[in-house]
């Protein structure tokens, strides 16, 4: 029986995979030069392309020109005349100066575009920032019917992206100020269930979502995923559910802008509504830069542009979106089965983002009686402000981050210096894991230098008693 997730049971299924085992991990994270990070970890897994589909933050248009005219990439959604193409605006931008926009009220209701891309794929994921301005929301002539983004097949209808097989995301209205509706047509237009988005997208304001659909294989398999995350706002997901029905072999090779909206009455509702930084790719393998050290926590992710990927290196295009200088963020690797990474610890600062000052080195842990006297050697950074030291216990793992486990000691010292503590009131027989993560001012955490040891209360015996010695000389 197809599966459909609550809200509050999403982040499990999303988020949990952070906690797994064989999840990406991250150990650094460094510039190469203003505008490319190089990212080294473990278990990214495989890309078969780094760069995505496409990108488009939509700053090579003009204000006012068409998208079709500027990038013919960008199909005219059923022609017509006027021409049913968006523009390009600068009035609202996520990012950059411009961004793509329709106005309903004064230029055609359904004037957007799509994109289409070959090969065509099973898997489909897209992340963009949308926006929807309007005066009248939440009254009662504000009724009408917004269309967001929708994934699907162009076929050889030019309405196919829109109403053809595939996931859409739709039905956001002014009246009622709540979020869009997601469902999915399996093949034969019939929708097999649905789900409203549970807390409303607010109007006025960007919001960050991203959507992702897998068509079942073998058709017929009830082994589809269809999922939508509102950032910050709203979640929804549909697993184990039919999303290409027995006897169709269609495959997904095209994205239709959000950017329509119908039943409405332009003479008492006003509605502008803007799209930027869009991103298409054929899998979920991507890296963010997200607000809070758990992705899911985060409310602002902005998402990066690889440029080349391997199981354990990723080099991506820096996109800092509408973080600002000086904004503390995050670090995240998922995996092409949605599996998220550790975070790592960054800031942005004068349009590029500081790294953390190097690991401690020579870190070594002496175990004494209810006791362990550890010790290291602080990195030369300059910007190097202090060592944290944090501790787990038995078979728990090191601790990952600076938040994570118990307090040692907190140190604040010289960039190179030589540093010890004694950490006392330890039980002995009980193996001790350290974790030693250096900062900088910025409060940038470095998170890969480990020791583990166990305290005893037998000292460590005496040298034997030398034997068979000669004295020579009469010494």
């Amino acid at each position: 029986m197809p599966r459909l997730i609550s809200l509050f049971s999403l982040c499990a299924v999303l988020f949990m995979a952070s906690n797994s085992i064989a999840s990406p991990m991250i150990s650094s994270a460094k510039f190469i030069n203003k505008t490319t990070i190089t990212i080294s970890g473990d278990k990214f897994g495989i890309k078969s392309s780094a760069k995505p589909i496409k990108f488009d933050n939509f700053e090579d248009g003009t204000n006012g020109a068409l998208l079709s005219a500027v990038d013919p990439s960008w199909h005219e959604y059923d022609g017509g005349s006027p021409p049913h193409s968006a523009a390009y605006s600068n009035v609202e931008k996520h990012s950059g100066s411009l961004s793509a926009y329709n106005d309903p009220v004064v230029r055609p209701r359904f004037a957007t575009n799509y994109f289409t891309f070959s090969p065509a794929t099973d898997t489909i994921f897209v992340s963009y920032w949308f926006k929807a301005v309007s005066t009248v929301v939440g009254s009662p002539d504000g009724y009408m019917v917004g269309k967001q983004i929708r994934l699907g097949v162009a076929g050889s209808a030019t309405n196919a992206p829109y109403s053809g097989p595939g996931l859409k995301l739709s039905d956001y209205r002014a009246n009622q100020a709540s979020g869009p509706k997601l469902f999915y047509n399996p093949g034969d237009g019939g929708i097999p269930e649905n789900q409203w988005i549970r807390t409303k997208i607010p109007w006025n304001k960007w919001v960050h979502i991203q959507v992702y659909e897998k068509l079942s294989n073998p058709a017929g398999t009830a082994n589809g995923t269809v999922w939508c995350d509102c950032v910050g706002y709203g979640k929804a997901v549909f697993t184990n559910v039919i999303t290409r029905k027995s006897g169709y072999k269609f495959k997904m090779d095209s994205v239709w802008l959000g950017l329509a909206a119908d039943n409405f009455n332009p003479a008492v509702f006003d509605l502008q509504v803007y799209i930027d930084d869009i991103y298409i790719d054929n899998t979920q393998a991507r890296v963010e830069i997200g607000d809070k050290d758990s992705y899911g926590d985060c409310t602002h992710r902005e998402i990066q542009i690889p440029t080349a990927w391997s199981g354990n290196s990723i080099t991506v295009r820096v996109n800092q979106g509408s973080f600002r200088s000086g904004d503390k963020a995050y670090l995240f690797v998922v995996d092409a089965n949605g599996d998220i990474s550790n975070s790592y610890p960054i800031t942005f600062g004068s349009g590029v983002i500081d790294n953390p000052p190097g690991d401690v080195t020579d870190f070594k842990a002496q175990p004494g009686d209810g006791q362990i006297v550890l010790s290291w050697v602080n990195p030369t950074d300059s910007d190097f402000k202090g060592t944290m030291i944090r501790y787990a216990t038995g078979n728990d793992p090191y601790p990952a981050t600076h938040t994570e486990g118990t307090l040692v000691c907190n140190r604040e010292t010289a960039p190179g210096s030589s540093d010890s503590f004694i950490a006392t009131g330890l039980e002995n027989g009980t193996k001790y894991n350290f974790s030693a993560f250096t900062y900088d001012e910025a409060g940038n955490y470095s998170e890969t230098a480990h020791v583990s040891a166990i305290p005893t209360s037998t000292p460590n015996p005496p040298p034997n008693t030398p034997t068979g010695l000669e004295i020579v000389g009469g010494h």
